[in-house]
């Protein structure tokens, strides 16, 4: 079996990532789940070959290399894939290559309510684990934005970022190399109206984040967390000690909403439940912030019960979405985990 052949049964059953690795055939991630292929184990002269014969030159470098960069190349018919490679304790390769989205989904498809929205001048923040769907929310929310609005968006993301056609707004996709503080320092941010930062934690990169939103930019950005205090509480702890009073002040004055996204998997192995959390950060939340208070925040949160399951996504999402509203104790029964 080929690649390419390998890579289309990936995309026929709605996989996510494709694993190869010596001793162990050729596995698919599908649900969540990774699923053995019914093909030969692979060896390392044999995983050498599949690879080398099936990405272009350049990408078959990593391999050859064994670093942790990805790669990016498109396969006519099948889509953008991205490809890393790294080597376990033994020194033999281990690859994997993921099908990247082409289609950004629309807020609506995601269940995300009309005031999730770059409403105004601002700084927004999307948190959750690996894979949870960061990504994609914030992907949505600025296709909206950039439907909607007549504005100049910089988006500072990695080798796997979506890629935004010009809309009412003109959307500049940087390379993964290029980092806010130079940009800023080089005044590339000078009429730009929105600033997204995605996947990408540097400290210096934060911080030109931060003095954005003091100067009047609409700034959207990704980082881990699965509750709205521990995102803040996160970017917090990048910036240098004698500079996180100052940091939280910016965040309290600048805060628009904070978004967090936790997959579950489901029970019976069939996709995950969705739950989606939302701070609106309101005055009283702004002086809490500003404290310190993190465990005030939660309080309130929990007081406010924002565990919701939304509406079903299409179903090459692979994820599953309720359209009801439900407590986390239902949440808990319905996924057999504790929230």
């Amino acid at each position: 079996m080929t690649l390419k052949q390998l890579l289309m049964t990936m995309v026929e059953r709605g996989g996510s990532e494709l694993h190869l690795l010596i001793n162990s055939p050729p596995q698919l991630r599908i649900d969540g789940y990774l699923t053995p292929l019914d093909t030969p184990v692979l060896e390392p002269a044999s995983l050498l070959e599949l690879v080398s014969r099936g990405v272009p030159a350049d990408v078959g470098l990593g391999l050859a290399h064994a670093d942790r960069e990805t790669y990016v190349w498109y396969e006519f018919g099948l889509g953008r894939f991205a490809f890393s490679s790294i080597r376990d304790y033994a020194g033999s390769p281990i690859v994997i290559i993921r099908h990247l989205p082409t289609e950004i989904l629309g807020g609506a498809e995601l269940g995300l309510p009309d005031h999730i929205r770059l409403s105004h001048a601002g700084l927004f923040l999307i948190g959750g684990d690996v894979q949870s769907g960061r990504s994609t929310i914030m992907n949505a929310v600025i296709d909206r934005q950039n439907r909607e609005c007549h504005e100049a968006i910089m988006i500072f993301g990695d080798a796997t970022s979506f890629l935004h056609p010009h809309k009412s707004s003109l959307v500049t996709v940087l390379p993964a190399t290029a980092s806010v503080e130079a940009v800023e320092a080089a005044g590339g941010l000078s009429g730009v109206d929105v600033v997204a930062l995605d996947g990408r934690y540097d400290r210096r990169d934060i911080q030109a984040l931060l003095r954005a939103s003091q100067r009047g930019r609409t700034v959207i950005a990704t980082h881990f967390g699965r509750r709205a205090t521990t995102v803040v509480r996160n970017i917090v702890e990048l910036v240098p000690a004698e500079d996180r009073a100052s940091a939280l002040r910016v965040l309290a004055d600048h805060l628009g909403w904070i978004v967090t996204v936790v997959r579950i998997p489901r029970r019976d192995r069939k996709g995950f439940v969705v739950v989606h959390e939302f701070l609106n950060v309101t005055d009283e939340v702004r002086q809490m912030l500003a404290a310190a208070r993190y465990d005030n925040v939660e309080k309130l949160l929990e007081q406010d019960d924002p565990y919701s399951l939304q509406k079903s996504l299409p179903k090459s999402v692979r994820q599953v979405l309720l359209s009801r509203r439900v407590s986390k104790e239902t949440a808990e029964l319905y996924t057999g985990c504790r929230l």
